[in-house]
């Protein structure tokens, strides 16, 4: 379901500085073919990429600094070790996701975005599970977003072992048309990255 009245983005007021990474999912492996979900010629490590730019370029906050874990094709293999070097306060990894009956979450779903938390209970386990739900709350507002909170059967690294809150965002499944018809639109990186820019405001207020 795809939401077509949008509020405008509304400016949170917060009063620490807090540094958060944005991390494109996938990237260009050494043989140079993308490593992430595919359908024709959509790709999941585009997408994200230039998600993960949208939300940059549109923070206006003074109290928000927003790396990039990849600021090119060229993945990044060391991202938790980023967000530690550079003392992140909130991890968000972005993806576009495409059935996987090997590795799914505890509920099985093949359309809609998605908010993901580790499901190993790391030390900061309540704080992401707090940004996940303000995430699922904002983003909803744009594209049907699931309710729950989904915990994928296998793990996954980014949010397993990081050093500060962080959920993975599956921003639609690129094999559901509807998704993939919101997701592939260069207009709504920009409903997006407003939604996921209040949900850190808010979270950091």
């Amino acid at each position: 379901t795809i939401r077509t009245s949008t509020p405008l983005r509304r400016a949170i007021p917060i009063t620490k500085d807090i540094t958060v990474v944005i991390d494109a999912g996938h990237g260009k492996m050494p043989d140079g073919n993308f490593s992430g979900a595919r359908d024709g010629n959509v790709y999941e490590d585009e997408i994200v990429l230039a998600l993960a730019r949208e939300i940059k370029a549109n923070n206006q906050n003074d109290h928000i600094k927003i790396l990039l874990s990849r600021n090119s094709d060229v993945d990044l293999h060391q991202r938790v070790e980023f967000a530690r070097k550079n003392n992140a306060d909130l991890f968000i990894s972005l993806h576009v996701g495409a059935p996987d009956p090997a590795n799914q979450p505890t509920e099985n779903r093949t359309s809609g975005f998605e908010i993901m938390v580790s499901n190993k209970e790391p030390f900061y386990q309540k704080e992401s599970e707090l940004l996940g739900s303000v995430l699922q709350q904002e983003l909803n507002e744009v594209h049907y977003t699931y309710p729950k909170l989904l915990k994928r059967n296998t793990g996954i690294w980014v949010i397993d072992k990081n050093v500060c809150a962080s959920v993975l965002v599956e921003c639609g499944y690129i094999t559901d048309p509807a998704d993939r018809a919101f997701i592939t639109k260069k207009e709504n990186y920009h409903l997006v990255a407003g939604k996921i820019l209040n949900a850190i405001e808010r979270f950091a207020s």
